[in-house]
């Protein structure tokens, strides 16, 4: 402090902390293996795990992420012919993850509706800047936040070895894999319903339903462009993006 001449010693300085996020959760694995002949090998495997949610990431309504919780089962075959010249193994696996911390409805195919939510919130705020709904680091209008999705995967792993010298082996692999989501856009979805109804004929806000957001919009053109966007994530419900091969083979 220059005018007082002294520096305040930090360990004098209040400490503010924040409440703890506490995450918890188990994981299980089970299977089982058998032999009905020396050659032959059947096998299942079942798994369930949980992967914490990161302590700084919320909703859109600024609640805490729960934790991602994971699902698997695989199916499998091994067998080894012609005293082990010709080795090969199947695997038929599914995958289930549920409550996976996504930004697709933020820059994903759907595209974006964080554009519209920011607009009706930089308008409002300059409308009424003393109401607190409006603030930028206010719930549902921060931008720090992920929707939840849940992804299913599916798919086979198929692979052959010939041995046909000591020193020459001959490998082929064939897989196929199917992931899709679900529940896509869910509490964004919940976040639409909120905002219509705030400028709904009724509302709380009914009256500024008309201001203009710049870009030759207002809140409820904004309002059903975040609509549409919503629509097209639904319409990805359980379909797999085209763009992911299914097949693989080497």
């Amino acid at each position: 402090n220059p005018a007082g001449g002294y520096i305040r010693n930090i360990l004098d300085t209040p400490i503010k902390s924040v409440a703890p996020i506490r995450r918890e959760g188990g994981t299980r694995t089970q299977g089982i293996v058998a032999y009905p002949v020396r050659w032959l090998e059947f096998s299942y495997n079942k798994s369930d795990n949980f992967q914490p949610a990161a302590g700084g990431l919320f909703d859109i309504f600024g609640n805490a992420l729960p934790n991602s919780l994971g699902r698997g089962k695989d199916y499998g075959i091994k067998f080894s012919l012609l005293h082990n010249l010709l080795n090969g193994s199947f695997t038929y696996f599914t995958t289930d993850t549920l409550n996976l911390a996504t930004s697709q409805l933020r820059s994903g195919p759907a595209g974006s509706e964080d554009t519209g939510r920011a607009a009706i919130q930089v308008i409002m705020h300059n409308q009424l800047p003393s109401d607190p709904l409006w603030g930028g680091t206010t719930y549902p209008w921060n931008n720090n936040y992920r929707d939840l999705n849940d992804v299913k995967s599916k798919g086979f792993e198929l692979s052959l070895t010939a041995n046909l010298q000591p020193n020459w082996r001959l490998t082929a692999n064939l897989s196929r894999q199917i992931t899709a989501s679900s529940n896509v856009g869910g509490l964004e979805g919940q976040f639409f319903e909120y905002a219509k109804a705030l400028f709904a004929p009724g509302g709380p806000y009914a009256a500024y339903a008309n201001t203009a957001t710049g870009g030759g919009e207002t809140i409820t053109d904004r309002l059903n462009d975040i609509g549409r966007v919503l629509s097209l994530a639904h319409s990805l419900e359980g379909q797999a993006d085209a763009r992911q091969p299914r097949y693989t083979a080497r």
